[in-house]
């Protein structure tokens, strides 16, 4: 959470890594789990022009990190793109996750990760 801006960080909920003050922006959040990892993806209304944009954080969950260890972060998917509704920056934010999380499970065996060869 140290590269979110310091309003953000004080005042998150434990629960989302994303939440911070609206300040009258829109903002819309959804979290799920994908085998070992929460995903917490959000769409923040953009603070000048129009659109949203996507922020992702990832967390693997184990026994020995309750809340999880956060593995995977970007607060600008796609350089800032501005997603013309809340509901597209979302689902960008959930594929882009899940796009990361395969990538971890293919790289595994490489690095010979034993975590990921176990599940």
């Amino acid at each position: 959470m140290d590269s979110l801006p310091l309003a953000w960080n004080r005042s998150f909920a434990p629960r989302h890594p994303l939440r911070g003050p609206s300040g009258g922006r829109q903002m819309k959040f959804e979290d799920r789990v994908d085998g070992d990892y929460r995903i917490y993806a959000g769409a923040l209304d953009v603070l000048r022009g129009d659109g949203y944009i996507a922020a992702v954080v990832v967390n693997r969950m184990s026994r020995q990190h309750l809340r999880g260890q956060e593995v995977f972060r970007d607060e600008s998917l796609a350089c800032g793109h501005r997603w013309p509704s809340a509901d597209e920056a979302l689902m960008f934010a959930l594929c882009r996750a899940r796009e990361w999380i395969g990538q971890q499970a293919q790289q595994a065996p490489e690095r010979g990760d034993q975590r990921t060869m176990q599940a």
